[in-house]
């Protein structure tokens, strides 16, 4: 089996123990993982290799895209790193179950309606990472909407609403360039509605509670990744039984 290369990104210091058993589940499975970041990640696991971060868009030009919302950064890195042809794209709240075949397309629906960008890989030269890499300030979602403020001006790219530039963009570029066969199912890597994060720590249930077959990645999304530092993880939890499959 040809395994893809795993590129995940990480904006400051610390990631806290969650994050860094998931970076660490695909290092277990025989990935080589690639953690972009802007200066030293002081937990992350041994075996990732580092690239710095600058090299896909430049720090300071990125935050003023950006603001302070750390999600439409991370999306705007993110898309370079298929501009580059670097590789498989992964959160560093996505855990890996076991390894996955590389393909040219790599993406998935989170729910009926959307496609998410949590897992993500295309074609450096794809139309597809073209409309992707179009999202910067002065950008205009290319579907009905308000985009302008009370003045009439082009809302900035920060000022758009959440998500906007990541599964809202993404699910309408794969609509419109004709790859939405391309999409995985929900439950190969979004097995967990994100309303559901609580289950990931119900002490009464096992990782097969919480996934399918199917299932290859499992998104834990923020809710229940953040603040990992501060947060009891039960180790008969869904969670603390995947975070034992990599201590």
């Amino acid at each position: 089996m040809s395994l893809p290369i795993v590129n995940a990104i990480w904006i400051g210091k610390t990631m806290g123990p969650i994050h860094a058993a998931c970076l660490k589940s695909f290092l277990v499975t025989g990935h080589h993982v690639v953690l972009h970041s802007y200066g030293e990640v002081e937990d992350a696991p041994a075996g990732v290799r580092y690239r710095d971060a600058n090299k896909l868009l430049p720090g300071n030009w990125a935050q003023k895209q950006a603001g302070r919302m750390l999600a439409l950064w991370s999306d705007l890195l993110r898309y370079q790193t298929q501009r580059q042809g670097l590789g498989l794209y992964v959160d560093c709240d996505v855990f890996c179950l076991r390894p996955m075949e590389d393909a040219d397309f790599v993406f998935g629906w989170e729910s009926d309606q959307s496609v998410n960008g949590a897992v993500l890989k295309a074609p450096k030269d794809s139309a597809l990472v073209d409309d992707l890499c179009s999202i910067m300030d002065g950008w205009t979602p290319p579907w009905p909407g308000d985009w302008h403020d009370e003045n009439g001006e082009l809302r900035s790219l920060n000022n758009l609403p959440w998500g906007i530039a990541g599964p809202s963009a993404l699910t309408h570029y794969v609509r419109a360039r004709g790859l939405v066969a391309k999409a995985r199912p929900c439950d190969v890597f979004y097995p967990l509605h994100f309303r559901h994060w609580q289950l990931l720590y119900d002490p009464e249930l096992t990782i097969d509670d919480v996934v399918t077959s199917r299932t290859i990645y499992v998104h834990l999304n923020n809710h229940s990744a953040g603040g990992a530092g501060s947060r009891n993880v039960p180790p008969t939890s869904p969670l603390g039984r995947m975070m034992a499959m990599v201590a």
